[in-house]
């Protein structure tokens, strides 16, 4: 019986010592990334090097580990849905809009709308959802359509749905 008891304290004072373990966490807090009014975070997405995206209230955000940059996509647009294809271009969707983020001369980020790929007639939606990288072709998924962009072709398509789409995966 005592060694049972023995037995018993000691796996209990594993157990508690394995408890005091705490994984490296870092909370960042709005005045970090420079937006201190209502941000709200929708997305997010990583590259392929590491660097992190955020879809917020405000627009888009980039952090490397270390600052925080951010990226205008319209004025007052909220970037509600981000992906990476597979060359690590960072796709955006925003209300009534979608395209890609890309640097300028001096290496910071852009927004660069396909709007103009669309179809005049069915430029008309509201928030673009999700965006699925697929391959050669990005699909922005809208409550009113489904619009592929043939990356090669530097073409999109539009699918109509039924009803509506209400998720995408």
């Amino acid at each position: 019986m005592r060694q049972l008891l023995l037995t018993i304290c000691s796996l209990c004072c594993f157990v508690n010592f394995g408890q005091n373990f705490y994984p490296p966490i870092v909370n960042y807090s709005v005045k970090d990334f420079g937006k201190e009014k209502n941000p709200e975070n929708y997305c997010v997405v990583q590259d392929h090097r590491g660097v992190m995206y955020f879809g917020n209230s405000h627009g888009g955000l980039e952090f490397d580990g270390e600052k925080w940059a951010f990226i205008q996509v319209g004025v007052g647009s909220f970037v509600r849905s981000l992906a990476v294809d597979d060359s690590g271009v960072i796709y955006a969707g925003i209300y009534g809009d979608f395209g890609y983020l890309t640097p300028d001369e001096t290496g910071q980020l852009y927004f660069n709308s396909l709007l103009n790929k669309v179809p005049e007639e069915d430029q008309f939606f509201s928030n673009v959802w999700n965006i699925h990288a697929a391959g050669n072709s990005i699909f922005f998924q809208t409550e009113e359509a489904l619009f592929e962009y043939l990356i090669e072709e530097e073409k999109i398509n539009v699918v109509y749905p039924e009803t509506s789409f209400h998720t995408g995966f």
